[in-house]
């Protein structure tokens, strides 16, 4: 009852959160609930993502530049590898990763990874499978931008890209969520033909909006490092 008096709510709302009750909690109340219980940065970041929202307290991630030494960071990987933004625009990518995404990092193209793939006219020769990575990457985009869907910038790339693509609107429409995942990736590769690699995504220390993405394995050699 008394954390329930410093948070500003009432007891039987507050016992409820503790309960794990099924209840909305915006995200002032549980800045308050917070500051209340004196939650270490750790926990506070802990409490928000469990009820999906925006700490009021941390800064808008999308007015932030990303960090120079993981922009650096990706010149100095000897396999293909970019830094995606919360809308998944390329911010940076190394030599392998513009010989490898014809049509996305080489050029003066969109950059954005979406737009890429569901507008580009190579797109689909290029990644093996299409429409099942299509179908996921649409999926996981929806479980990564949850908490900001309602942004101008998430809006204005999911309304043009359901208007540019059938394919995009009718997997965003379909409401499915996924993580980003690992594992094989393939492509039919213009010059070079079939190039198999593992992906893997890291996500900095507080900077979760960004990711770098590799793309590791022995094809990764035929792709010119400069």
């Amino acid at each position: 009852e008394e954390v329930a008096q410093l948070c500003g709510v009432s007891p039987t709302w507050y016992t409820w959160i503790e309960q794990g009750r099924p209840v909305s909690a915006s995200a002032d109340a549980l800045a308050r609930i917070a500051v209340a219980l004196q939650l270490s940065r750790a926990e506070r970041a802990y409490l928000f993502e469990l009820a999906a929202q925006r700490d009021p307290a941390e800064p808008d991630p999308a007015a932030q530049d990303a960090p120079a030494a993981l922009l650096k960071s990706v010149e100095l990987i000897d396999a293909p590898a970019y830094v995606l933004d919360r809308q998944w625009n390329a911010l940076r990518w190394n030599a392998q990763a513009s010989a490898l995404f014809a049509g996305w990092l080489d050029g003066v193209q969109d950059r954005n990874l979406l737009a890429f793939t569901f507008t580009a006219p190579g797109a689909q020769s290029l990644i093996v499978d299409w429409e099942t990575r299509a179908r996921r990457l649409v999926a996981e985009f929806r479980a990564d931008s949850i908490r900001h869907l309602n942004d101008a910038p998430t809006r204005a790339l999911i309304d043009s890209l359901s208007a540019a693509s059938d394919a995009f609107a009718r997997f965003w429409a379909s409401q499915d969520v996924g993580e980003r995942e690992g594992g094989a990736r393939e492509f039919n590769h213009p010059t070079r033909g079939r190039l198999v690699f593992d992906q893997i995504t890291f996500k900095p220390a507080h900077r979760e909006d960004l990711k770098l993405v590799i793309l590791v394995g022995a094809d990764a050699a035929g792709l010119p490092s400069r």
